[in-house]
């Protein structure tokens, strides 16, 4: 995703703010597991589809090793349910009217929410 263009409202400032912090949260988790996972020094020499294959492995056993030695973190059971409608398709596109579309009601979302 990416933030609003300058000249914005309020309302699009804080989505572009939880969109930075979203950002920032992304790398360091790729950080993390760059750390502890070696395929991630170098650039994935695979195909696209292989290597989100790699990326999602490596998040499951992270997560599995993290679960078994300290369980410290609690699911939310009941994630949020109106973003629920926003589908793969959605979210893959490249469709610029689309992206605007989405970048909208994650933005309604947070600042009715937030």
């Amino acid at each position: 995703m990416k933030p609003f263009a300058r000249d914005i409202n309020p309302e699009k400032g804080k989505y572009n703010k939880h969109i930075s912090r979203g950002r920032i949260r992304i790398e360091i988790a790729f950080g993390i597991l760059a750390a502890q996972w070696r395929i991630f020094q170098n650039p994935i020499n695979l195909m696209p589809e292989n290597a989100k294959k790699v990326v999602l492995a490596t998040v499951v056993l992270h997560n599995f090793l993290r679960f078994h030695k300290v369980n410290t973190r609690e699911q939310d059971p009941n994630p949020p349910s109106n973003l629920n409608s926003i589908s793969r398709e959605v979210l893959n596109t490249s469709n610029a009217s689309t992206q605007q579309a989405l970048q909208n009601t994650l933005c309604n979302y947070i600042n009715e929410y937030r």
